[in-house]
């Protein structure tokens, strides 16, 4: 019961997100990336089956945004 609280509490707080990918073979395909844990979105990308392009959705909308990999060069934040 609590993992569940805690599960909603993050989803609410935008720590977690809808990670939708966009373009390739996998597009369309969602995940749920939990962005407290550092790296995730980079791993997220990198992954062998991503297109290296998602589109983030957030509880509040506040993260909504599209992002790839040429915008984590440029070190914009998760």
């Amino acid at each position: 019961r609590g993992a569940l609280l805690d599960l909603i509490a993050g989803i609410l707080m935008d720590r977690y997100v809808i990670c939708e990918y966009i373009g390739g073979v996998g597009d369309g395909s969602a995940t749920i990336l939990d962005l407290s844990t550092q790296d995730a979105l980079l791993e997220e990308l990198t992954d062998k089956y991503s297109p290296g392009r998602a589109r983030l959705r957030s509880w509040s909308g506040r993260l909504d945004r599209e992002v790839g990999l040429e915008d984590l060069d440029r070190d914009e934040p998760a």
